[in-house]
């Protein structure tokens, strides 16, 4: 059954004692961001540990360990973030711990080597959508997540031959034909989170997945909707959001609005059912205690999860998508060549263009040129731009020409060495 059906029933199971398979188990922390559920589910869980066994299931288990250890060990062991260098020791510290109730973890790593990744500013959808329309000419098709009903509809109309799915009763029987299908028919279909879990689609022709979230594991569950040959998989572009740090800020003051009356509501349970509009995600009604409880796991998952991109944006550029690109493996060091908008011949010139000002204002000895001609090399090979490969050291002929292809009509000349002697004092004619 699903988690869902399960927290209406719960009161039939409570105490029993069985064994209880949580598949997608990633929803206790994903989807807790937008229903209560997860926390009625974690709660449950917690209450029966004496009398069940568990076994935990996720693609993504990254996100959703914390929210595992919290219901499976003692309210004050010590639980550490987790990145992708550390999991297999917070791993290790949790099982060695005589109080877990843990026994086992299996991890099993993915071959991703058939996603590419482009970057898009998610505030300039009219690129995006070109980016996608262009793809789709060919007779491919694109995946779209975006969990907003209304910039799906309006996302819609932009894009040609599209098809919008969500949970609303009408387009529950096009949901379910997709997901007996597996595929469909239009050129792009455009999802919101009722197709993020447990949706295969087996599409040859879908070469292309966009999604509009800030949510890591929410990504990862929707590249996941893509099925391949593992043998021999097909190339898929993943379309991701480079989230400046304004952007990420106003995220953030969006979710300190919406969450602080639901701050409020866990000192005041009252100010909960006076105030705040019912049904709402992040406060239930519960039946045994009588009184409203606040969706700790929604609040805690979201708040500290774009508090930490931030922190990384402040440090580094392009947090969101250097965290993407780790969980992939991925090269992280030309983000900037991934954005969908990005040119190459304009940033190869740029680069050029840069390190011939910067050799201009140096004292132009054999040190400069020899840094000039490594940046002139890099910036050819690196874009793929100019029509040559470059390799071992390039001579000045070749310099000068890399210059012409970027407009600039500057030389470099080769530097001679006079010794010159002269018996008679120089005249001022001669020194002139």
């Amino acid at each position: 059954m699903t988690y869902q059906d399960f927290v209406r029933h719960k009161h039939r199971y409570h105490g029993k004692k069985m064994i209880l398979i949580c598949d997608e188990c990633n929803c206790f922390a994903e989807d807790s961001t937008f229903t209560v559920y997860p926390q009625q589910m974690i709660n449950f869980l917690h209450a029966n540990l004496d009398n069940t066994k568990r076994i935990y299931i996720t693609a993504t288990p990254d996100d959703v360990l914390p929210a595992i250890w919290n219901i499976e060990s003692l309210p004050d062991a010590e639980f550490c973030p987790l990145t992708k260098d550390n999991l297999q020791e917070v791993i290790r510290n949790n099982l060695s711990k005589s109080e877990t109730r843990i026994r086992h973890i299996y991890l099993m790593k993915a071959n991703w080597d058939y996603l590419t990744f482009r970057i898009y500013d998610p505030a300039n959808r009219e690129v995006l959508i070109k980016y996608i329309n262009d793809n789709c000419k060919n007779g491919n098709k694109s995946l779209i997540f975006i969990n907003d009903i209304d910039s799906g509809a309006e996302l819609q109309e932009q894009l040609n031959g599209s098809q919008h799915i969500y949970s609303d009763d009408d387009k529950r029987s096009e949901l379910h034909e997709i997901a007996i299908n597996e595929h469909f028919s239009s050129n792009s279909l455009i999802t919101t989170k009722v197709a993020e879990n447990g949706l295969s689609l087996h599409d040859d022709k879908l070469s292309m997945i966009a999604a509009e979230t800030y949510d890591v594991i929410v990504l990862q569950q929707v590249i996941g909707r893509a099925k391949v040959n593992r043998r021999n998989p097909r190339e898929i572009t993943v379309l991701i959001p480079d989230y400046s740090l304004s952007q990420l800020g106003s995220i953030k003051g969006k979710l300190y609005m919406q969450l602080s009356d639901f701050m409020k509501a866990a000192k005041n349970p009252d100010f909960a059912m006076q105030y705040l509009p019912q049904p709402n995600p992040y406060i239930y009604y519960d039946a045994i205690l009588k009184r409203p409880v606040v969706n700790d796991t929604g609040i805690k998952h979201q708040l500290d999860y774009i508090t930490n991109i931030i922190e990384e944006e402040n440090i580094q550029p392009h947090a969101f998508v250097r965290r993407i690109l780790s969980i992939y493996d991925k090269d992280i060091q030309n983000i900037e060549s991934l954005s969908i908008s990005y040119n190459v011949k304009t940033a190869c010139i740029r680069r050029i263009t840069e390190a011939w000002e910067a050799y201009k204002i140096s004292e132009k000895n054999d040190e400069a040129v020899k840094e000039l001609k490594e940046s002139l090399k890099a910036a050819c090979n690196e874009t793929k731009a100019y029509p040559k490969i470059l390799k071992s050291n390039i001579q000045l002929d070749t310099v000068n020409e890399i210059l012409r292809f970027a407009g600039i009509h500057e030389k470099v000349c080769k530097s001679m060495v006079y010794d010159i002697v002269k018996d008679e004092p120089l005249s001022c004619e001669d020194s002139n």
